[in-house]
């Protein structure tokens, strides 16, 4: 099957690139494009210069909570996709970056976080006006996971809780490899939620640990269906790291893109977190081989 595959720009973090050398790189390893990125000029020009798309584009947002013509004019000729990341105008960069470097919410990391039912509704209903401006548009907005939306609460994962409250165009990122360091059977999950995949981050993940595995402290639960997990020596396996090859994951990839395909998703995005030989290059030019490989077999 002849599907797009895309790369993360943050899956090269760990060499000190310009974005163009990012875009030449992506375009010489064979992905069709990139995720994110505001569609400034300088940002186009590379587009075309390198032959690639973009998914998952900003969408900056006037004070009075409308669109420019020219940025819906941007977005429609290079966004690969229906999806966008709504720039606000009054949101203070700095303090978001700052947040970063603290805990929120007893998670380490990510700013708005949710680990309970609780805040699972309210991160919801917050993000509530950023969706709705997307959609006058006819875009939607995405949540990316880790591993702490995973926990079970009142029946059900935190991530079943925040969805069932967002906006209907709220859909997921489902970033594959920490559902599976969750313990989460992402094929069986997909199948639950069809029309609310917006797209997939393709991450290897070797073996699955718990809901915790990224610094939170809580009982660990027990999914209905989920994957087998050693509960011992959780911490040494994450201090060694989970993301290894792509062929030796846990999951078949083939499986998990033909269940994104049914679920409504086409957006497939590979983001390397971890490298486990050589340089970032080298891993993801063989995470982008096998994938190649798993999409051609369907």
């Amino acid at each position: 099957m002849n599907l797009d595959l895309y790369v993360n720009n943050y899956s090269f973090k760990s060499m000190d690139l310009t974005q163009e050398e990012i875009f030449r790189l992506a375009k010489e390893i064979g992905f069709d494009g990139i995720e994110g990125g505001s569609l400034t000029d300088e940002y186009i020009g590379l587009l075309e210069k390198y032959g690639l798309k973009c998914c998952n584009c900003d969408m900056p947002v006037e004070p009075d909570g409308s669109v420019s013509e020219e940025t819906l004019k941007r977005l429609e000729r290079y966004n690969a996709n229906d999806i966008v990341n709504v720039r606000k105008p009054d949101v203070d960069m700095a303090a978001f970056l700052a947040e970063l470097r603290n805990p929120v919410n007893g998670y380490r990391g990510i700013p708005g976080a949710f680990g309970t039912f609780e805040d699972a509704i309210a991160a919801a209903q917050k993000e509530a006006d950023t969706s709705r401006i997307a959609a006058r548009y006819n875009y939607k907005t995405i949540y990316h996971n880790h591993t702490h939306e995973w926990r079970t609460s009142h029946g059900e994962y935190i991530m079943d809780t925040y969805l069932r409250h967002a906006e209907k165009n709220h859909v997921m990122e489902l970033d594959v490899g920490w559902a599976l360091t969750a313990g989460v059977d992402p094929v069986y999950w997909m199948q639950r939620w069809p029309g609310r995949i917006g797209c997939l981050h393709v991450k290897s993940c070797n073996w699955a640990m718990d809901p915790e595995a990224l610094g939170m402290t809580c009982p660990v639960p027990k999914p209905e269906k989920g994957l087998t997990r050693d509960q011992q020596n959780i911490q040494q396996a994450y201090a060694e790291g989970p993301q290894g090859p792509m062929e030796n994951s846990i999951c078949d990839w083939s499986e998990v893109i033909r269940a994104a395909l049914d679920a409504g998703c086409s957006t497939f995005i590979i983001e390397r977190e971890r490298i486990y030989s050589g340089n970032a290059i080298d891993c993801l030019r063989a995470d982008h081989d096998h994938i190649r490989r798993c999409m051609a077999a369907l």
